[in-house]
């Protein structure tokens, strides 16, 4: 029941803070450096899984941020967690003018992100799953091409020239342009459907396949070279 869902959080809790606080464990190591406060991310983590909540961001006051640069803030971010687990769709009109993927089906969007203190960063892991709809090169019938790949992506709440970094505005992170943006990146430029059995042909024209070429490749002859059949050798 209710009652017995707090005693038990109340004790993890109180757990958590004889193993974390200050004046135990994380107070006698004496973190130096941004990378040494990574743990605070784990206990986010931690606190966001007992609480049931979407994140859990973790500040302490400039005496005990060694290493870190706050500035003139009085208080710190060492350690946060945001998680996300959905499945997506794209608006069908940003696929209008893409020559390459046609659709994309079941996508599905799973990752975290943690704030760097030190840069003014939001590092955001993803592993998206889907299926995109690529036409077939010869026929240009659609074809399923699955989608299976993990990303790391940093956003940045400051102007910044790097070209790798995603500046944020408004204080707004929007993934959505971003994880299209990557599905693109990894459109296969050349699909071609398995088995054909009947090339496309038309007019004038025909589409050969590679056997095809070769086979016409090797019987054809050059035309600079065509008149040598008429030459015979006298004797």
């Amino acid at each position: 029941d209710v009652k017995d869902k707090t005693t038990k959080l109340k004790s993890q809790l109180q757990e958590l803070v004889s193993i974390y606080s200050l004046d135990n464990t994380l107070c006698v190591l004496g973190f130096n450096s941004q990378d040494e406060y990574v743990v605070y991310n784990s206990i986010a983590k931690t606190l966001t899984q007992i609480l049931d909540v979407d994140a859990c961001h973790i500040y302490l006051t400039k005496e005990f941020t060694k290493g870190l640069n706050i500035e003139d803030k009085i208080l710190g971010l060492v350690g946060s967690s945001i998680e996300f687990d959905e499945d997506i769709e794209f608006d069908k009109s940003s696929l209008e003018n893409n020559k390459l993927l046609l659709d994309v089906e079941d996508l599905h969007v799973e990752g975290d992100g943690t704030f760097d203190e030190v840069e003014d960063l939001l590092r955001v892991n993803m592993h998206i799953t889907g299926t995109m709809i690529c036409p077939c090169a010869i026929t240009n019938e659609p074809l399923s091409v699955d989608l299976d790949s993990d990303y790391d992506e940093c956003f940045a709440f400051h102007d910044t020239n790097d070209l790798d970094v995603h500046v944020v505005k408004n204080d707004v992170i929007e993934l959505i342009p971003v994880i299209f943006q990557l599905i693109n990146l990894d459109v296969p430029m050349h699909v071609v459907k398995e088995g054909i059995a009947k090339y496309p042909s038309g007019d004038g024209w025909r589409i050969l396949s590679e056997d095809e070429y070769q086979k016409a490749k090797r019987s054809s002859i050059d035309p600079r070279l065509a008149k040598l059949r008429e030459f015979k050798a006298e004797d």
